[in-house]
């Protein structure tokens, strides 16, 4: 739907899959709290179980930007819940969505 309101609009979609706290590979001492908390290990359980099947449309689809191991390299704490950010991750993804951004304009630059 979006990519046909896309033709008749004349704009292009950017579209993002977020990471969450169990894609990040090294967790702070903060986000290990996090994940032991049982309030929250059946929210775990239930992103977890998306993990394999969101990896295969993730893999056939260029439309959508696969975030889920942005923050790898990073050790410093980045959730505050098991899903929403601190101002640093959020600086994070945008720089990536600024970066993205900033190289459809200079490409269609390039062909106009």
């Amino acid at each position: 739907m979006v990519k046909n309101i896309e033709n008749v609009y004349d704009f292009t979609s950017f579209f993002y899959w977020q990471p969450d706290i169990t894609t990040k590979k090294v967790l702070s001492k903060e986000e290990k709290t996090i994940m032991k908390d049982e309030d929250w290990q059946g929210m775990a359980d239930i992103y977890s179980s998306f993990h394999r099947p969101a990896s295969f449309f993730l893999d056939d689809n260029d439309k959508i930007t696969d975030l889920r191991e942005i923050f790898n390299d990073y050790e410093k704490t980045v959730f505050s819940d098991d899903c929403h950010k601190y101002p640093k991750g959020n600086k994070i993804i945008a720089e990536r969505m600024a970066k993205d951004t900033l190289e459809y304009l200079k490409d269609k630059q390039n062909y106009e």
